[in-house]
C-alpha cells in the first residue's frame, strides 16, 4: 500500500483540480492511452471499407459460441501478468490499496465457489449491497463466471426500493 497526495489527483485534462483550464488537453493523454493497451486485446471488430455504406454491408457480428466475461476481464489478465494493479482502492485518508489481477482471481473464484455450494448458478440474480470497495469488483466478476446476473443496488435507495427491487427481480442471493 501507498499514500499518494491530494494533489497528485487530476482532472479530466491531466491538470490538477482548481487550476486554470488548458487551452488544449495535453499530448501525452492520448500517447498514454494508445501505448497502455497490449496485444491482448482482440482485433478490431471493423473491416477495412472505403465507405460508410460499404461497411455496413460487410459487417457481421462475430459471436463466440461461449463467453465468460468474468474470465475475459479477470482470469485471462491473471494467467499472463498475475501481479499486474487490476484495482485501485483510494481510501479516504490517501492510502491506495492496489489489488492485482491474481487477488481478484483468487477472490472471485472463493466467492463464485460459495455461491455455486448455495444453488447459483446461470441465469439467477444475485444482489450487491456493498458501499464501492474492491469486494464489489470481486463480486461482480464472481457472479459473472457463474453466469449469473448482478443486481447492483445502492443504500441511498432506501429499506423500501431495495425491497422492491430485491422481490421484483427474484434474487436468489444478496451479497452485504
Amino acid at each position: 500500500m501507498r499514500r499518494i497526495k491530494q494533489s497528485l489527483f487530476t482532472g479530466w485534462h491531466g491538470r490538477r483540480k482548481g487550476a486554470r483550464p488548458a487551452k488544449r488537453a495535453p499530448r501525452w493523454t492520448c500517447a498514454a492511452a494508445l501505448t497502455n493497451f497490449s496485444p491482448m486485446f482482440a482485433p478490431p471488430v471493423l473491416p477495412g471499407a472505403r465507405d460508410y455504406e460499404a461497411l455496413r454491408r460487410s459487417f457481421r457480428w462475430q459471436i463466440p459460441a461461449h463467453y465468460n466475461i468474468g474470465l475475459d476481464v479477470c482470469d485471462r489478465w491473471a494467467e499472463r501478468e498475475p501481479r499486474r494493479t487490476a484495482v485501485l482502492n483510494v481510501q479516504a485518508d490517501g492510502v491506495v490499496e492496489e489489488i492485482s489481477y491474481g487477488a481478484l482471481r483468487e477472490s472471485s473464484n472463493r466467492l463464485a465457489n460459495v455461491l455455486a455450494a448455495h444453488g447459483i448458478g446461470r441465469g439467477d440474480r444475485v444482489a450487491i449491497l456493498l458501499p464501492q470497495m474492491p469486494t464489489v469488483a470481486a463480486s461482480h466478476v464472481a457472479i459473472y463466471k457463474l453466469g449469473a446476473i448482478a443486481l447492483p443496488l445502492a443504500m441511498l435507495f432506501g429499506v423500501e426500493a431495495i425491497s422492491y427491487r430485491l422481490e421484483d427481480s427474484g434474487a436468489r442471493a444478496l451479497i452485504r
